[in-house]
């Protein structure tokens, strides 16, 4: 088998020079730092009971037991009955793993809810470098609304539901979203006419480890994080996450052969900035 204890099996991906490795470990050892979406969860369990595989694995620092990214595949995986999950792993305070925002965009608002303005403790004329002062805000045509003052990372997790549970009752939509690169210092995005952009204060990794700890969630697509490389298309058949057949996922893993996809790359309409690489079963001379 693969290396590791007992009951957590590492197995190096072809070609070896790479240096990358994907572990098997028990689905109990990992736990999310987000929120789950219901819908995405029914969606994505239907796809993968029709797959009859996963495909990618999880990103996750099992020595902390965090999953990192794919909250809904391991989720899945769970309600499932699986016994093991598939995850690449990365110490989670590597510098390598780099840690950002996602900014929740609503778009056609015609006024900012009663809800939201009965919320806010202050508001300025839009500045761009005054963001990071405050823990919560929302920029909506030429001003700042700050929601909040003071606050810590549970003030700000609880008060996001709340505002988008505010835009959701009047404007019957959920937000888009964009990444910090594509809000902070782009000024035609923050400028927008009739487009509230909800953000918070950046988020350090210990921050999100204490949260993790105290069993306290993000709300869904809070935070984003970067990996130096990404491993796609691995394709585990179900039946071999199992106790009795964890073997067979090993002996499958060890066929896997990678194939540089490139960095800064949109596949299946999710963009990478990390490079990216792709499975693909082996043969024998590969």
């Amino acid at each position: 088998m693969g290396s590791g204890s007992s009951n957590i099996h590492v197995v190096r991906l072809r070609p070896e020079s790479l240096g990358i490795e994907i572990c098997l470990v028990p689905i109990d050892m990992v736990r999310p730092h987000e929120k789950s979406i219901e819908a995405l969860r029914k969606y994505l369990r239907t796809r993968i009971l029709e797959d009859g595989v996963i495909q990618d694995p999880v990103l996750a620092d099992y020595r902390r037991g965090l999953i990192i990214d794919g909250t809904h595949r391991a989720l899945v995986l769970r309600d499932l009955g699986m016994d093991y999950i598939p995850i690449q792993y990365i110490d989670y305070m590597d510098p390598g793993l780099r840690l950002y925002r996602w900014f929740r965009i609503f778009n056609g608002v015609g006024e900012l809810p009663k809800g939201v303005l009965d919320r806010v403790a202050e508001v300025k004329e839009f500045e761009a470098g005054d963001l990071d002062r405050y823990p919560l805000y929302i920029v909506y045509n030429g001003r700042t609304y700050i929601l909040l003052v003071d606050g810590g990372l549970e003030d700000i997790i609880r008060d996001i539901e709340v505002v988008e549970g505010e835009f959701l009752k009047l404007y019957k939509t959920h937000p888009s979203f964009l990444s910090e690169d594509e809000v902070l210092g782009n000024d035609e995005v923050l400028r927008s006419v009739d487009v509230a952009i909800l953000g918070y204060r950046h988020v350090d990794k210990k921050e999100v480890l204490e949260a993790h700890k105290r069993g306290v969630l993000f709300h869904h697509k809070a935070t984003r994080h970067v990996p130096p490389m990404r491993v796609l298309g691995i394709n585990i058949p179900l039946d071999y996450l199992r106790t009795g057949n964890i073997y067979k996922a090993v002996e499958h893993l060890k066929r896997v052969c990678l194939e540089y996809v490139g960095e800064k790359v949109t596949l299946d309409g999710r963009y990478y900035a990390e490079k990216v690489y792709r499975g693909r079963l082996c043969e024998d001379k590969d």
